[in-house]
């Protein structure tokens, strides 16, 4: 877990520290099995075997046929793909996402529209969630793709993906519209009962990131169901989709990753929440969305203000006394964009601007916690209010 010393993390949505037994495993896989999974001789078939063992494991964690799973080098690349197949039909139509949704996502709106693409955005409540009713009313037989996130990546609300698919099958049926593709972004996937209900969302691509489970930086997932396409060309890796050598070394921290998600559970979660409520509550700050249930909202994303600071004041604060927390996605830069997500949950500028995320792992330890409910004061009495 931790290695440096005195440091409290509490950034897990940015990345989640690497756990040492995946990359000691990881790294004996990628030595003993070292060649070019493409190679036609003996060494790139035993690679291309171990790769295959990575990939039929993964299906099984995650209840999803092995055949539609394509590695990729993440996330981002993964809802990229999935937004340029769009391109292969020469028709055009409408594509549905929130405001609320990851940069990796929301930043396509943009180029789409410029090649010809309708992009409307679907309502959030105030966790975060996509509104249904207002899906139900943007719903049109142009519409053509929905992306949206399983768990929103600012405040931790959970989308009920089975009740989003239901809505566009009920459009399908009444209208008798073309299949409405739905894309989910689960790279903030860590609640281990959620993967359990994976092979019931009915959704037709999916991405992952092995990072934000403990696996390594610059490997990913894009789960694909239906006809094959090649989203990359080249060296037809990947059942042709997506060409590139794959990254063996980082596929087995996936795999490592997803099975203890899969088979893990967090037995202190309540315990470890009381603790962070406690503790920002005598640090003078107020965590939103505590009313919440934890199948509305995950245990391990919190909001929280101490107003009338400046988030980006509070991180470097917290940072100097050895608590990790952020201001918003890592994965993007500026304020604006912080903002648009916040503000789409029906958060004022001025009170966007002072909120801060803090997201620890169900890994975490408590002590990690209770260490917390010390420093976390200690450190916000420096602070003039």
């Amino acid at each position: 877990m931790l290695k440096s010393k005195g440091m409290l993390y509490f950034d897990s949505a940015a990345t989640a520290m690497l756990e040492q037994i995946f990359v000691e495993e990881a790294y004996r896989v990628a030595l003993e099995y070292f060649a070019n999974p493409s190679s036609l001789h003996e060494a790139g078939k035993r690679a291309r075997g171990a790769l295959s063992i990575s990939r039929e494991a993964i299906g099984r964690y995650l209840g999803l046929p092995a055949d539609d799973l394509i590695f990729t080098s993440g996330a981002t690349e993964a809802n990229q793909l999935v937004l340029l197949s769009l391109l292969r039909s020469p028709a055009r139509g409408t594509i549905l996402m929130s405001e609320a949704e990851h940069p990796s996502m929301y930043e396509n709106h943009r180029w789409l529209k410029q090649t010809g693409f309708s992009i409307k955005f679907v309502k959030v409540d105030k966790l975060g969630r996509l509104d249904l009713l207002d899906l139900q009313k943007l719903l049109t037989k142009e519409v053509r793709m929905l992306c949206c996130m399983a768990i929103n990546y600012q405040s931790g609300a959970i989308n009920d993906i089975s009740a989003i698919r239901k809505v566009l099958d009920a459009y399908q049926a009444e209208h008798q519209s073309r299949s409405i593709h739905l894309h989910v972004d689960a790279a903030q996937l860590v609640v281990g009962h959620l993967y359990g209900e994976v092979s019931h969302w009915r959704c037709d691509s999916l991405a992952l990131s092995a990072h934000k489970l403990g696996g390594a930086k610059g490997v990913g997932l894009l789960y694909w169901r239906g006809s094959k396409q090649a989203f990359l060309q080249g060296g037809g890796q990947e059942f042709g989709m997506r060409s590139g050598t794959e990254n063996l070394f980082g596929v087995k921290t996936l795999e490592l990753a997803l099975h203890r998600v899969s088979q893990e559970r967090d037995t202190q979660a309540q315990a470890k929440q009381a603790l962070f409520y406690q503790a920002v509550a005598d640090a003078g700050g107020v965590v939103y969305h505590q009313e919440a249930t934890a199948r509305e909202k995950s245990m391990y994303h919190y909001l929280v203000r101490f107003a009338p600071l400046p988030g980006e004041v509070v991180v470097r604060h917290l940072s100097e006394h050895g608590i990790m927390v952020g201001t918003n996605s890592a994965c993007s830069g500026g304020n604006k964009e912080r903002l648009r997500a916040l503000m789409a949950q029906g958060i004022a500028m001025k009170e966007a601007g002072e909120i801060v995320r803090f997201s620890y792992s169900p890994w975490t330890p408590i002590s990690q916690l209770e260490a917390l409910s010390v420093a976390l004061p200690q450190a916000m009495a420096e602070l003039p209010r």
